[in-house]
């Protein structure tokens, strides 16, 4: 039975983000003859080799390297938001390419959803969804918007996928 190697570890701060992160020894030692033990992620070595600025977040005031943001996590921004109001002033915000509305008692509903709802005269049950034909999320006029199933909404969305994937890769099969 062969002896397992004694699996020594090597305790690095990241150069990036100043998180502590691991390696074995024989791996430190390849490294580091390359220059090449700096940053714990990809993501930190990605950050390092862009041109970024120190600023102070604007909620807790904490440094931090960014290209443009102004707060250093999103918690922080979002802290912000609430706090300020800022989001409520223009009545809406946009979330994930949708536009979401303020409504009455600290709640929102995506507009897509009350459009339809408004135009159906009643809630959207849990097995319905509103598409938007053209694709763009903000136009939410009610000839751009369609009421699916989850199933339909899902189907029609994997089709269109493979038609394009088909168009992309000019499969032999079509």
């Amino acid at each position: 039975m062969p002896k397992i190697k004694n699996l020594e570890k090597v305790i690095i701060k990241c150069q990036q983000c100043g998180k502590e992160f691991e390696l074995l020894k024989s791996v430190f030692n390849a490294r580091e003859k390359k220059g090449k033990i700096k940053f714990c992620s990809k993501k930190c070595d990605g950050i390092n080799k862009t041109k970024k600025i120190k600023k102070n977040c604007l909620f807790c005031d904490k440094e931090f390297l960014t290209l443009k943001g102004k707060y250093c996590s999103q918690l922080c921004s979002s802290q912000d938001f609430k706090k300020s109001g800022k989001n409520k002033k223009s009545g809406f915000w946009i979330e994930n390419g949708y536009k979401v509305l303020y409504l009455e008692g600290n709640k929102s509903i995506k507009e897509h959803i009350k459009v339809m709802e408004e135009f159906l005269g009643r809630k959207l049950n849990k097995n319905e969804c509103v598409h938007h034909i053209n694709e763009n999320k903000l136009d939410n006029n009610i000839e751009n918007l369609q009421l699916l199933t989850r199933g339909e909404h899902s189907s029609l969305h994997r089709k269109k996928e493979i038609d394009e994937g088909k168009k992309l890769f000019k499969n032999k099969n079509n």
